[in-house]
């Protein structure tokens, strides 16, 4: 997800943008996707049949159902959509 952003504010904003978003997303806590997160997200991803899914969404799938973590940061309607999970655009009604 960091690696997302970072492209692209380095392409929507500059460089200078995308490299202060990075110093401020390294003093947050981060989840590591291991081999088992891993696995899980590409068994995940090879379920599904629309065209352009994301193995990023996936993971993030995959970590929320695992760590119990009830709302996602996303502009991305897949989350409600597919999954039936929280984005905090639902919750400010955006």
């Amino acid at each position: 997800v960091i690696g997302e952003g970072l492209t692209l504010l380095s392409r929507r904003q500059g460089q200078a943008q995308a490299r202060q978003f990075m110093q401020m997303v390294l003093t947050l806590p981060a989840i590591a996707i291991d081999d088992t997160l891993h696995q899980d997200t590409l068994a995940l991803f090879a379920e599904q049949r629309r065209k352009g899914t994301s193995y990023v969404d996936m993971a993030n799938v995959v970590v929320m159902r695992r760590l119990d973590i009830p709302i996602i940061l996303s502009f991305d309607q897949v989350y409600t959509r597919d999954y039936g999970l929280d984005t905090l655009q639902q919750q400010v009604g955006l």
